[in-house]
């Protein structure tokens, strides 16, 4: 008896920033339902094996796909990742439908998203008309469709954007480290987290609310390094300036160094990248996706006038916070080896390093 040959199923690509995770996660779950589980996505998020290299797989899946959708939302539209996948997927001519989510214009975005024709999905229909459309793209019916009731539980875990904005301040390191530990205790394991670090004092490491803190912080990146593919990043950029030959001043190698090895007994130093800064700041900060962050002074023990800081909530004050990091101090670092910090070995600055 012959057997019939399988028949590759059709492959959605879907692009989103992770703040958006849920949304996108309800979306490709009804979607698969409505479908009769003949399409398979791909989410860069669940399908990255550990171990390839992220960009040549996403270029790979975009390669093979027979349709993108980019949920365009606050996040989005700050998300590199989001840009390089439909910038790609728009030179290689692909079907892009672009899906204005939480509020947002697909159509105040960027080029290529903007260009594309798309939906603001506002209720049910608006999803019901991404079905019809897919239908048309892959050359099939489906009966099936969402109902006001989904779209109101798909809705209902959406970042809250513009609505409230809350700050209170933190009057000590006690404090500050306390709320540090609490932020990032409570983020998921799509969460982003964002951190500047200047090392003014060697014996921090001994600060219990410090060891603290930093326990904590290896704990989530433990946790999240077992719950494979899951995006959580941790990035601390230090700032500190190196010394006449070029090396990393010696407080703030040991200073490192202790920190790779608590995030080595947690397993969770996978989840973590470190870069440096030729600056030194007396301001600190500790940044939760684009809606929390922790400002404040708390690497200054010696200095009892800077060991305070304040605590924020809200889209519209956290994010431009975190657009500033991005622009300015992410993106003018260089990255720091940790499999060398590792082994206690501290060379000077390569010659094609970032400049900063």
């Amino acid at each position: 008896m012959r057997r019939r040959r399988a028949v590759a199923k059709p492959l959605i690509f879907l692009s989103y920033a992770s703040e958006d995770i849920k949304f996108v996660n309800r979306f490709k779950n009804r979607l698969s339902r409505i479908t009769g589980r003949t399409v398979q996505f791909f989410m860069a998020g669940d399908s990255i094996p550990p171990g390839v290299k992220w960009a040549d797989y996403i270029e790979d899946n975009l390669d093979r796909a027979d349709c993108v959708i980019v949920f365009f939302s606050h996040a989005a539209a700050a998300s590199q990742w989001v840009l390089f996948e439909t910038g790609y997927a728009w030179a290689k001519r692909k079907r892009v439908i672009p899906l204005g989510i939480h509020g947002c214009d697909f159509k105040q975005g960027v080029q290529p998203v903007s260009a594309r024709q798309g939906f603001n999905i506002h209720a049910a229909d608006d999803l019901n008309r991404v079905v019809e459309e897919l239908g048309d793209i892959l050359r099939r019916h489906f009966k099936s469709a969402f109902s006001p009731a989904e779209y109101a539980r798909m809705v209902a875990e959406a970042p809250k954007h513009g609505t409230v904005i809350r700050a209170w301040r933190l009057k000590d390191r006690e404090e500050i480290y306390n709320e540090g530990i609490s932020l990032v205790t409570k983020c998921d394991y799509e969460s982003h987290v964002r951190a500047t670090v200047s090392v003014f004092d060697p014996d921090d490491v001994h600060d219990p609310h410090f060891r603290s803190y930093l326990s904590a912080i290896a704990r989530k990146c433990g946790a999240a390094a077992r719950k494979r593919g899951r995006r959580f990043a941790y990035d601390v950029v230090f700032g500190f300036r190196r010394t006449a030959r070029g090396l990393i001043p010696e407080h703030v190698f040991r200073a490192l160094r202790h920190r790779i090895a608590v995030l080595d007994r947690a397993h969770g130093t996978s989840k973590v990248r470190f870069y440096e800064l030729n600056q030194e700041w007396a301001l600190n900060m500790l940044l939760l996706n684009y809606e929390e962050a922790i400002i404040g002074f708390p690497e200054n023990a010696r200095r009892p006038e800077l060991q305070h800081g304040v605590r924020l909530v809200g889209y519209d004050v956290v994010a431009p916070v975190v657009q500033w990091y991005k622009a300015c101090v992410r993106d003018q670092a260089a990255p720091l080896d940790i499999s060398l910090l590792r082994r206690g070995v501290n060379l000077p600055r390569k010659s094609g390093a970032r400049p900063n």
